[in-house]
């Protein structure tokens, strides 16, 4: 489910204007870190030191850090929050004068300017905002349907547990042997779906409502999203700023304009399940 790889730039502050004067950059390597919970670690270290404007921890995997900070700061100072952190750190690189003007800003991570808005409640909308909320991110998720996407309503689950109801039904009464007289008889189909629909609702339940549960930084509202021209983003009457947006929305299949095909009544993941 959070195969989805989603690649975040977390920094410690927007810069105003009055402080956008020149910066050093550092890179460090990291030794240490094993899971997302190490990056995060790491990184909330790296901007507990003064002078610190931007950190990016471009994942744990990566082993490294860049760390922006105001004229003055000591690297020394970093590798000491590191050790501190419980992990080890070496300057690799440091580049003097690094104007600010040209680095990304971040959003005040409020209410209504998270830094970021993802809009799709599935697998890939639920791997962004997890990530984004274990970098520091402030990040709201935004879903008008039901919670969980595809595989898991309408995808996967449904439809591999329905095949695998039908296989069984259809070896009942269809032996390999031909000494064995078996028969297939009794097929409940509204027992079927029920089953069904149970499975799926533990599912969404374990995968996705616990999980979001787990992570109370995140906010999560139940709405569709309008995009309007100025970038703002209006959720269930209210509007928001976010510093980047994710659409995670998904796609339907849009079938063929063939001729051939206009008479033929296409079957897809959206309808048949309750027939």
């Amino acid at each position: 489910m959070f195969s989805n790889i989603v690649r975040l730039n977390v920094f410690r502050a927007t810069l105003t204007h009055e402080s956008r004067e020149q910066q050093i950059e550092f890179d460090l390597k990291i030794k240490g870190m094993t899971c997302s919970s190490c990056a995060r670690h790491v990184t909330e270290a790296l901007q507990s030191v003064s002078g610190v404007t931007r950190v990016e921890v471009p994942g744990w995997k990566s082993g490294r850090a860049v760390v922006t900070a105001v004229e003055g700061t000591r690297g020394a100072d970093l590798v000491n929050a590191v050790r501190e952190a419980g992990y080890q750190a070496t300057i690799e690189n440091r580049i003097e004068n690094r104007s600010t003007k040209d680095l990304p800003q971040r959003a005040q991570g409020n209410d209504r300017r998270p830094d970021l808005m993802v809009i799709g409640g599935g697998s890939a909308g639920f791997a962004a905002v997890i990530k984004a909320a274990e970098l520091g991110f402030k990040a709201i998720l935004v879903e008008g349907g039901t919670m969980g996407g595809t595989c898991v309503n309408i995808g996967c689950v449904p439809s591999k547990t329905l095949i695998r109801a039908l296989e069984q039904y259809h070896q009942a009464g269809n032996s390999p042997f031909r000494g064995v007289r078996t028969a297939s008889k009794d097929l409940d189909w509204c027992e079927v779906i029920t089953q069904k629909d149970e499975l799926v609702a533990d599912l969404r339940k374990a995968k996705y409502q616990d999980v979001l549960a787990a992570y109370p930084e995140i906010e999560y509202i139940h709405g569709y999203a309008h995009l309007k021209a100025d970038g703002s983003i209006e959720v269930a009457g209210q509007t928001y700023s976010p510093g980047k947006t994710l659409i995670a929305t998904g796609a339907r299949p849009l079938g063929s304009s063939h001729t051939g095909t206009r008479r033929i009544n296409l079957f897809d993941q959206h309808i048949g399940y309750e027939s």
